[in-house]
């Protein structure tokens, strides 16, 4: 056998995050601290801007050219599939206002489902699309349960690739498997797995993903992105169409040619003016990403997770996450007798982390260290 790995061999990104210095930061399901060089990147560009005011849009343009090559490296898709958009809501929308639903339609949902995964499909309600809801098995739907809600009104199934308050991972690949076979588009909320979990959008058969880039991305908020699956740029109503979705608007000293010439791919679902400094500091983000290496990344945030684990299954506090390997993510959620004492004690010992549902969410990322998570099992083993 090998020598055990520790948690996090990455100490040398360490100091890519100051906030580090001043608190243990346990809240990446909630907003990721951007890196040092991300914040540089950005305020270049806006200096860059205001300072010579040169027109840079052939450098922004590569920029964001960068970003969707970079999206797609990670995901394992083309970049002609990628659009930026500035968060999963509007990702969401897309799929929710491109399926031509007809009155009597249905799309399934988990029983739990993120708000930005409900609300454009109830905004639906008003042309006659039901929802159909999915139960849940030890915490988490199954294929089985996403099967017995599908009938013959189906036209969509769209979910959380992992729950935000307890970090069930659903079996998404058996479930992208079972869309394909009934003919249904798969819509999938990737909010809490893109940039720390290893997978591709190929393999879960996945046509639509939505993701911002302010958490496990480590981007700023407003820069995100939709994964559109080649076969479904084909029949995807783009909800919204603008300048920047047409090739001919390229052409600055001709904007008035008035030609409707869509981009081919997922570009022309992409909405007007950009927030370009927000895309400088995600293309960096996504380059620390891909230079520490998804997998790593994964390894790191699993091990951290697995240590916090082993203590609170000997402890007096109730793990409310999956403790198995296959339905794991980043998050750990647990609670106590009065978890509202603990979050605030634990608050001021300067931990950050999230109360979400009554309990108490812990979420790793790859720089976290194995010291990290022992001072918090102290001041648990503490409180108890």
């Amino acid at each position: 056998m090998g020598k055990k790995r520790k948690i996090s061999c990455l100490s040398e990104y360490r100091n890519e995050f100051p906030h580090t210095e001043s608190c243990i930061y346990f809240n990446h399901a909630s907003r990721s601290p951007m890196p040092k060089r991300s914040l540089q990147a950005m305020y270049a560009f806006l200096e860059k801007s205001v300072k010579s005011g040169e027109e840079i849009d052939d450098e922004a343009f590569e920029v964001l050219a960068e970003t969707r090559r970079d999206l797609a490296k990670l995901l394992g898709c083309s970049q002609s599939e990628i659009a930026l958009l500035p968060n999963t809501g509007m990702g969401i929308n897309l799929a929710a206002h491109g399926i031509h639903f007809k009155e009597g339609e249905s799309v399934v949902l988990a029983v739990n489902e993120f708000p930005s995964n409900y609300y454009p499909w109830a905004n639906l309600k008003s042309k006659g699309v039901q929802i159909q809801f999915a139960e849940l098995e030890r915490g988490c739907v199954t294929p089985q349960t996403i099967e017995a809600a599908i009938d013959d009104t189906t036209k969509a199934v769209s979910l959380s690739m992992v729950d935000y308050s307890r970090g069930y991972r659903p079996d998404l690949k058996a479930i992208g498997e079972l869309c394909k076979r009934k003919k249904v588009t798969l819509v999938v909320d990737g909010m809490q797995s893109v940039g720390v979990m290893d997978f591709d959008v190929k393999d879960y058969e996945i046509d639509v993903l939505a993701c911002g880039g302010g958490k496990w991305l480590m981007g700023p908020q407003g820069a995100g992105f939709a994964y559109i699956s080649e076969k479904t740029q084909d029949w995807l109503k783009p909800a919204f169409t603008t300048w920047l979705s047409v090739m001919s608007s390229f052409d600055f000293e001709n904007l008035l040619t008035r030609r409707f010439d869509p981009f081919p791919g997922a570009r022309k679902f992409e909405l007007g003016t950009y927030p370009y400094a927000d895309y400088y500091a995600l293309r960096e983000s996504l380059k620390l990403i891909l230079e520490i290496g998804i997998d790593e990344i994964w390894r790191s945030s699993s091990l951290s997770c697995q240590l916090l684990l082993d203590y609170l299954g000997t402890s007096r506090y109730e793990i409310l996450s999956s403790t198995d390997d296959a339905r794991r993510s980043s998050i750990v959620a647990f609670t106590c007798k009065d978890v509202d004492k603990l979050y605030n004690r634990l608050k001021e010992k300067n931990f950050i982390l999230s109360k979400r549902e009554g309990a108490i969410r812990v979420s790793f990322h790859f720089y976290n260290t194995e010291e990290e998570v022992r001072h918090l099992i102290d001041e648990l083993t503490q409180n108890g």
